[in-house]
């Protein structure tokens, strides 16, 4: 629903700094823009998927609930199309999960 929602945001125009503000007018408290670890590294929320191949192409969902994240006809454009609708998170894609379909062999 996130993913949607800012689909939505995104398609009225609608920006960060806007949907800030209207979050302070309201007395909502949105995480920091950018946040940020010890080191100053980004903080990225860890999200477990899963990736299949059906018919030569790669899908790619969230495993805690099925949530179809993207597909792609390779693992680059499989990679590209996750970037476009994922921020801030690290995936985790553990061997039975179809990790092997992401490394560069298989392809």
């Amino acid at each position: 629903m996130a993913l949607s929602f800012r689909e939505i945001l995104r398609d009225l125009g609608v920006t960060e700094q806007q949907l800030r503000k209207l979050a302070r007018n309201n007395d909502i408290d949105l995480p920091t823009e950018n946040p940020r670890d010890s080191e100053g590294e980004p903080t990225l929320t860890p999200m477990e998927i899963k990736i299949e191949e059906v018919q030569g192409m790669l899908y790619a969902y969230r495993l805690d609930n099925n949530q179809f994240l993207g597909q792609g006809v390779d693992r680059d454009q499989l990679i590209d199309r996750l970037k476009e609708n994922l921020t801030n998170v690290r995936l985790i894609i553990a061997e039975e999960n179809g990790s092997r379909l992401l490394q560069k062999s298989h392809t």
